[in-house]
């Protein structure tokens, strides 16, 4: 339907041009590269249905008659084309540049000719009508052909199919900046809104100022502790519960963090993950199959090395700890390179994150489950499958999946397994369709704007009531044309991004660094295996990298991206902060082991974000250096 596409295009022009034109015609050409029958049948058609907004011509071989029984079969529908005749081919050239240039031809026996003078290019291809005067049972034919073009015109070229005003509003909504543009030219602040807020807002970039957040929270956890010592510590360690009857739910302050708080951070990746397989860049192989296998990689190399430094030591428990990513710090990183970095880089990064967080939440699952009781977790697959069920009935209230999910939570925390998982698997049940389709949301919003402008230009004792229920329609609709999952990932991004993870970290930093031997907890197995596991890290994501995009061929670098880059983006998905604090409180019990491992991720960390700031820094460096070579 792109004919029928770039005609709406035409028409709105049309519609927005002045008085003058407004009456022009469009343009159309048919063209017949053998002969004029079929092109004189479509100009016939086109002028008998739709002449007062198409000026036609055709272009062919212009025989002295067009055939009789083409007139025949045309006269059978009261249309006459025994007067028609083509147009002057070369005649046509330069004198009019058409709106619209359509072949009629079998593109098995002929080809389409030359006609550059065309704004729009479409072809139908369709029968060659026989030469031979004499054959019997042409006009079954001559109908066919006749009919075939007549439906396509009626598809392709009805005037009233299109609403000009809803054409107006589509137009007018495709993404630019120009709507919040004038929102924010016509909204009335204060002036600490608009000279302090406003500003500082839109220098904020959500993921890499949580990084910075993240970092700041850690050392001001690890400042605390060192300062207060023993108090800090047992203060994350206060019981905190309720008790009703017989069930009790008693949590220390830091498992209410790690096992509650961090559930809506995991729900908020299978939120982006769902989306991401749904629409984005896991909704196809070609897209997926790189970051896939850059995470297969990332995750392989460093477990098995963490394994080979911890084996002899009993601790290869924590084996998950240097496979994750901690994308928000590796963005911040990206951020501090500036204007330098290409797209490709952050497009590669988030992707492989995506990944990531898959596998990561699959160890998680399968490895870090002690002690299952199995009726819990079918009462916990029993509520993920109600939501599934809700899911089925197209019901998208937020509210009922909360319960839901605080239903599962509960049944995951005492199964054993690590209930967090209960927000990723809930995530996956979240609508991703909205209420109203994007046509039943322009045609609605339409209306209700006709109603709201004649409201305010009315002047009766009803006008802002009137007004009141318009706003009222337009934010209905638009929250029903809002899919349940974006409006939670807008509800959390910044609830998660600047709250639960600050907190996490200044739950989990607490490292007491006074009267310890440092150099004597670093060169122990579990940080060594956690800081060489990082490069490990790195070469499993470039070789794995390299194997699909070289080798196997299966995958493909992002546009206008090289391998420099790509080791770049690998040496910053060495950085596995969040998340790795998080496996290191399921993998440990022993607070020596938990401090040696903190210990480890906070070196790799720093050691991964200042080699990867330093390579990509210098990698753009040389591209800028090679352009003005050139």
């Amino acid at each position: 339907m792109q004919l029928r596409e770039s005609f709406k295009l035409t028409l709105l022009k049309m519609s927005n041009s002045n008085d003058e034109k407004e009456n022009e015609k469009l343009l159309v050409m048919f063209l017949s590269p053998s002969d004029s029958v079929r092109s004189q049948m479509a100009k016939g058609i086109l002028r008998s249905r739709y002449g007062d907004h198409y000026e036609i011509f055709t272009s062919g071989t212009d025989p002295k008659e067009v055939h009789p029984i083409a007139i025949d079969v045309m006269q059978e529908i009261d249309i006459d084309i025994s007067e028609q005749h083509s147009d002057s081919h070369t005649k046509s050239l330069g004198e009019k540049v058409f709106d619209y240039v359509v072949s009629l031809y079998d593109d098995s026996v002929e080809s389409s000719p030359s006609f550059p003078e065309g704004k729009n290019y479409t072809h139908l291809n369709i029968q060659r009508p026989p030469r031979n005067n004499e054959a019997k049972d042409l006009k079954p034919i001559f109908r066919r052909i006749r009919d075939e073009i007549y439906k396509y015109i009626e598809e392709n070229f009805d005037p009233t199919a299109f609403d000009l005003e809803r054409l107006k509003l589509e137009a007018e909504a495709e993404p630019s900046p120009k709507p919040k543009k004038l929102l924010e030219e016509r909204e009335e602040e204060g002036p600490i809104e608009e000279y302090i807020l406003d500003p500082i807002e839109k220098k904020i970039s959500l993921r890499a100022t949580s990084g910075f957040l993240l970092i700041s929270s850690f050392v001001v956890g690890l400042i605390l502790a060192n300062i207060f010592g023993s108090f800090y510590l047992d203060f994350w360690e206060y019981p905190i519960g309720i008790a009703i009857g017989d069930f009790e739910l008693i949590l220390s302050l830091k498992e209410w963090i790690n096992e509650g708080l961090m559930t809506l951070f995991f729900f908020m990746i299978g939120l982006e993950i769902k989306r991401e397989a749904k629409q984005g860049i896991l909704s196809s192989f070609e897209e997926a199959c790189l970051p896939i296998m850059a995470a297969v990689g990332g995750m392989i190399f460093p477990g098995i090395i963490f394994i080979l430094f911890n084996l002899q030591s009993g601790t290869i428990r924590g084996w998950a700890i240097p496979i994750t990513t901690d994308v928000a710090l590796a963005l911040t990183v990206l951020l501090l390179l500036g204007s330098k970095v290409k797209d490709s880089s952050r497009i590669f990064l988030m992707s492989y994150a995506v990944a990531d967080a898959i596998g990561g939440i699959l160890v998680i699952a399968v490895f870090y489950a002690e002690g299952i009781n199995w009726l819990a977790v079918l009462i916990g697959i029993g509520w993920i499958l109600l939501a599934f069920f809700f899911n089925s009935l197209k019901i998208q209230r937020s509210e009922i999946y909360t319960l839901i999910g605080v239903g599962a939570w509960i049944a995951f925390l005492y199964s054993g397994i690590s209930p967090v998982l209960a927000g990723v698997l809930l995530a996956f049940t979240i609508p991703l369709k909205p209420k109203i389709d994007p046509s039943g949301f322009i045609q609605t919003s339409w209306e209700t704007l006709e109603e709201y402008k004649h409201a305010t230009e009315t002047d009766t004792s009803n006008t802002t009531e009137e007004v009141d229920k318009a706003l009222f329609t337009l934010q209905r609709v638009a929250r029903e044309a809002t899919p349940t999952l974006s409006k939670l990932e807008e509800t959390l991004n910044e609830q998660v991004h600047f709250l639960v993870l600050p907190i996490f970290a200044l739950a989990n930093s607490g490292i007491v660094l006074i009267n310890t031997n440092l150099l004597q907890n670093v060169f122990q197995p579990i940080p060594i295996g956690i800081i060489v596991g990082i490069f490990g890290k790195i070469i499993g994501i470039s070789l794995f990298s390299y194997i699909g995009c070289c080798i196997s061929k299966l995958c493909e670098l992002p546009e206008n991206m090289n391998f420099r880059e790509l080791f770049g983006a690998a040496i910053l998905g060495g950085i596995g902060f969040t998340s790795a604090i998080f496996v290191t409180e399921l993998a440990y019990y022993e607070e020596f082991f938990i401090i040696q491992s903190k210990l480890g991720i906070l070196i790799s960390s720093i050691l991964a974000a200042i080699f990867g700031y330093l390579w990509l820094y210098i990698d753009y460096r040389f591209i800028e250096k090679n352009k003005e070579d050139d």
